[in-house]
């Protein structure tokens, strides 16, 4: 092998180290660039989360409460009273608002993951 061939060698060599170089480089910034996009999802997934968590909390709450007014009901001796009725009465109402509760959360979608 003469010296101008190696030469000639190294010189395309280094031409292809440098190329590779740019790739890397370009790789490596698609990579921070996605590492982003999933830390923002998952901060957004996150509040979905939380929000998710309170209305099944204030679910659950409700459900305590309306269950306090089915015993305080099946409790009471014979006909209903004035107050007896109005526990009804709240029972109902608070069997609606878990309907439009329940019916709100399932409204309520995730944010949408990241492309890759």
């Amino acid at each position: 092998m003469h010296d101008h061939e190696l030469i000639h060698i190294l010189a395309d060599l280094a031409h292809d180290v440098r190329e590779l170089g740019k790739h890397v480089a370009a790789n490596n910034q698609k990579i921070g660039e996605l590492m982003s996009q999933i830390s923002d999802f998952v901060a957004k997934q996150s509040a979905h989360n939380q929000k998710v968590s309170n209305a099944l909390d204030a679910i659950s709450s409700e459900i305590q409460k309306l269950n306090a007014y089915i015993a305080a009901i099946q409790n009471s001796p014979g006909t209903l009273s004035a107050a007896d009725q109005a526990s009804l009465d709240a029972a109902e109402a608070s069997g609606q608002a878990l309907e439009d509760k329940a019916t709100a959360l399932a409204a309520v979608t995730p944010p949408t993951a990241p492309a890759v």
